[in-house]
């Protein structure tokens, strides 16, 4: 995995690394983050809120059909570092 040149998502790898997280699961939440703010226009997620959470998630599940429980678990779970 190579690491991430936003220095949003540099700051995220290097504290998931830090505190020893297993390299499929960063690289899964980078994924998802980075959909995420992509979804939003590239707004940065310091200006977004639930509302945008729920409309992404809901977006995923609805028009994109990624809803199998593991995709919506790890998307959902990205959000805790946005």
């Amino acid at each position: 995995m190579s690491i991430p040149t936003s220095p949003f998502l540099t700051s995220i790898y290097d504290y998931m690394l830090t505190r020893h997280y297993a390299k499929r699961t960063i690289e899964t939440y980078l994924y998802w983050i980075y959909r995420y703010i992509l979804f939003n226009h590239k707004a940065h997620p310091a200006h977004l809120n639930a509302v945008h959470v729920e409309k992404f998630l809901t977006y995923l599940s609805v028009k994109q059909n990624e809803a199998p429980f593991n995709t919506k678990n790890s998307a959902s779970f990205s959000k805790y570092f946005i």
